[in-house]
């Protein structure tokens, strides 16, 4: 037989019919668990003194852009399996290599964004807890909009999305140096204080661009679960440290 379950397909022993629905169940708890694993590393590591928090930032921002190359290089295996309806879906195998290089990922990037939970905490014991509950409220609209929609109205945004990055990125940098020459002014202060709300907006219309994909590659017979999952995690990263910097903001 043919059959292949999807637990066998990933290194496990269980034999059961895949679906779009289990797949997207098992990616968001896994994308879930690591957010949640990364913020609780954060809580441990932001106990240490200031200058040793923004050493290990620097140390984790590094190392995340590193891993994440080495992830992306790594060549995926691909074997078939059968979906409820009995079509045959190729799905991604089980790699050590690559569960081993997200966990680095997940280490990295917590320690990427260990100050600003350090100053959260400084500035409100509820500011961390209540980014979490925004977050994944923010994040799980997203996927649900790109569930319910079609898939027209998400293209459309496409161009839109690369142009607002374009925009947003220059800006940024303008904002720096007019800071940087001129010191405090209007301008770097406006581009600064809306950078994480337009960070936040991108984000989920990207992460509802993803989901969208992922849908339409399993109707075309593949999908890659620890690969959306990884995105999926650095997608709840983003958003958090943009909500974060906004409640860290106002509770000041």
């Amino acid at each position: 037989s043919r059959f292949i379950s999807t637990s066998k397909a990933l290194g496990e022993v269980k034999s059961e019919p895949i679906s779009l629905g289990k797949c997207m169940r098992d990616i968001n708890f896994n994308s879930f668990a690591a957010f949640g694993a990364s913020v609780l590393i954060a809580q441990g590591l932001s106990l240490f003194p200031e200058v040793v928090s923004w050493c290990i930032s620097a140390t984790g921002m590094i190392s995340t852009a590193g891993f994440m190359s080495k992830f992306d290089k790594i060549k995926v295996n691909y074997v078939p399996v059968e979906d409820e309806s009995g079509r045959e879906i190729m799905i991604s195998r089980r790699s050590a290599q690559r569960n081993n290089v997200f966990l680095m990922i997940i280490l990295s990037s917590a320690c990427a964004f260990t100050p600003l939970v350090a100053f959260a905490n400084i500035t409100s014991p509820m500011i961390v807890p209540s980014a979490m509950v925004l977050t994944l409220s923010t994040f799980m609209a997203s996927t649900l909009y790109a569930i319910l929609r079609p898939m027209p109205d998400l293209r459309f945004w496409v161009a839109p999305l690369i142009g607002s990055v374009i925009v947003s990125i220059c800006l940024q940098l303008g904002a720096v140096v007019a800071f940087l020459i001129h010191g405090p002014n209007a301008f770097s202060e406006i581009a600064f204080t809306s950078h994480p709300y337009v960070a936040i907006t991108i984000t989920s219309i990207l992460q509802a661009l993803t989901t969208k994909q992922v849908i339409f590659n399993y109707q075309k017979g593949s999908i890659d679960p620890l690969g959306v999952t990884v995105g999926q995690f650095i997608a709840l990263k983003n958003l958090f440290i943009n909500i974060l910097q906004i409640l860290s903001k106002k509770k000041k």
